[in-house]
């Protein structure tokens, strides 16, 4: 039988311990080799898939068993990938990790849905014998599907020793190591890892990173281990999770257009939220706040995305002609998703410190002042939103699903949802909703929340015909 690549899943016992390099070292590694990488990233991160599809020129897709369910995820998975290419999926947390204490959500979770062979990462700072244990835990923990065993921040001497070890404590394959090298590491920030575009020599460190690899991976064996000769978990081109012929056609008489911005400031994005949307039949056109004069022409709908406008605050203070053209579409009823740092920008003004003479004026169309913070907002992971009131994406008492990750606060409580942690151990109120306006910190996956997107293009459809 001919050999399918199928590809493999890297997780880690915890974050921190190094997935994040070790995959990017890989994927380097790979693509090097002329081999076609498919990235893609469990859970809610948006930073991740940026440095993905910096290293292997392909869009990377997050798999997220919280906001899809299994038929989606399948889908995304297989849709993505292509006979010839080896996927490459990052783990999220811990393997086990998910909602709360539970591995609902989880990389476990995704890997067992998508029946991919894990390798798992493990940071061996100041531990000898006791890796064993880890993984020996990590092993017998679930029934799962880890095939090999990466090590980190470990010596080559002590790898030499740990590699026979573990290989014959755990029956387990040590597939490499990698040293403690400060020349391969990737800065990180308030949100976590800095942007592709931002990090300084990355190509210097990428490369630094693919010799390590090559010199201390075993990359015949970690492909062996994702070689599959099985039929496809989904038969590719099958939809699932999409709107029925009805609504296509209805999109096709009417075709929309909605206005996204995207720029340094703005780059939080689902590729699976574009995906999604343009599998309703709406085109995408993007625009730069920072940059662009004016609006795009001919739109139905404005999406802004989350990222980092408080490191961009003064830039788009200056930009008075884009802050214009958002308030008089808004005037004149466009319907607008504005997601974290999308919704902050919408607001009256940022201030990047207490200090006053670091407020910047926003576009100024919620009356709301955002302030940054210096520790991670309690107010944060996957959420679910009961609409307090009808609005533009959930009429009173309908729900939706999120997630919240923020380095920042509100001056004033919002009350357009009730939100509320899956378990329901917290809840608060938040969110600008109003006809035509959706504005908040938390962020959306589109294909879970269906109905309040049909709402939203059946809104720029409207507005349009105006």
């Amino acid at each position: 039988m001919k050999k399918k690549r199928n590809g493999i899943m890297i997780a880690g016992t915890g974050s921190g311990c190094g997935k994040t390099t070790i995959v990017c070292g890989i994927m380097r590694a790979l693509t090097k080799r002329g081999i076609l990488v498919t990235p893609f990233k469990c859970g809610p991160d948006y930073i991740d898939p940026m440095l993905h599809t910096y290293i292997t020129n392909r869009p990377s897709h997050n798999l997220d068993a919280f906001f899809m369910d299994k038929e989606s995820l399948k889908q995304v998975f297989s849709e993505s990938c292509s006979d010839e290419s080896f996927a490459i999926v990052e783990g999220v947390m811990g393997f086990y990790d998910g909602i709360g204490v539970s591995s609902q959500a989880s990389s476990y979770e995704v890997a067992e849905i998508l029946d991919l062979p894990t390798i798992l990462v493990v940071s061996v700072r100041g531990m000898s014998a006791t890796v064993s244990a880890i993984i020996k835990g990590m092993l017998t923990y679930r029934p799962n599907q880890i095939k090999g065993i990466i090590l980190n921040q470990c010596s080559k001497g002590m790898y030499e020793k740990l590699k026979l070890f573990l290989k014959e404590e755990t029956g387990i394959p040590v597939l490499g190591y990698l040293p403690i090298n400060k020349e391969i590491q990737i800065k990180e920030r308030h949100l976590g890892l800095m942007t592709a575009q931002e990090i300084e020599n990355l190509d210097g460190i990428l490369q630094t990173l693919q010799t390590v690899v090559e010199e201390n991976f075993d990359i015949d064996q970690l492909l062996s281990i994702g070689t599959r000769t099985e039929k496809p978990v989904i038969k590719r081109g099958q939809k699932v999770g999409t709107s029925d012929g009805k609504e296509k056609q209805q999109s096709e008489l009417h075709p929309i257009t909605i206005g996204v911005a995207k720029d340094e400031a703005f780059c939080f994005c689902y590729e699976d939220n574009k995906q999604y949307l343009k599998e309703q039949g709406v085109s995408l056109t993007y625009f730069s706040p920072i940059y662009d004069e004016e609006l795009p022409k001919n739109i139905g709908a404005l999406y802004f995305p989350g990222g980092y406008p408080e490191l961009y605050a003064k830039e788009l203070q200056q930009n008075e002609s884009m802050k214009k053209s958002i308030r008089l579409a808004s005037q004149r009823g466009i319907p607008i998703i504005a997601e974290c740092g999308g919704y902050m920008y919408l607001c009256q003004t940022v201030k990047t410190s207490d200090n006053e003479k670091d407020s910047y004026d926003m576009v100024g169309i919620i009356p709301q002042e955002i302030v940054m913070t210096k520790t991670l907002n309690m107010h944060f992971g996957y959420i679910v939103l009961t609409a307090k009131q009808d609005g533009l994406l959930a009429k009173k008492g309908e729900q939706v699903k999120g997630h919240e990750f923020h380095y920042s606060k509100e001056k004033e409580e919002l009350h357009g949802f009730l939100i509320e942690k899956p378990d329901k151990s917290r809840s608060w109120d938040g969110v600008y909703h109003t006809d035509t306006i959706y504005a908040g910190y938390p962020h959306f996956h589109f294909r879970s929340n269906s109905l309040a997107i049909k709402r939203f293009l059946k809104k720029a459809e409207e507005f349009l015909m105006l």
